[in-house]
């Protein structure tokens, strides 16, 4: 994508590039600026998966549901269906 394109540009369905940028991010590392920075560049429009991560630390609040299991379940809540018997 241009670089003028807007960070949003080039997103997902699932977020897929929005929580790619948030890991890099979290690590706080400045080897991975340019990682990041190449991400933003990268359309990701066609890409059907999610990414559940997990990052050192302790979360609350809002940030707490980007990692780990509460992550996995926003993830299953939105996407998966049980079948019929199983309810």
């Amino acid at each position: 994508m241009p670089e003028s394109a807007h960070p949003s540009d080039g997103e997902s369905p699932t977020g897929f590039k929005k929580d790619l940028e948030r890991y890099l991010d979290k690590y706080d590392q400045s080897v991975l600026t340019q990682w990041i920075c190449a991400v933003r560049r990268i359309d990701f429009s066609d890409v059907n998966v999610f990414l559940v991560a997990s990052v050192p630390g302790i979360y609350k609040a809002v940030e707490a549901n980007f990692w780990e299991y509460k992550k996995l379940a926003h993830v299953l809540s939105r996407c998966a269906t049980l079948p019929p018997d199983a309810q």
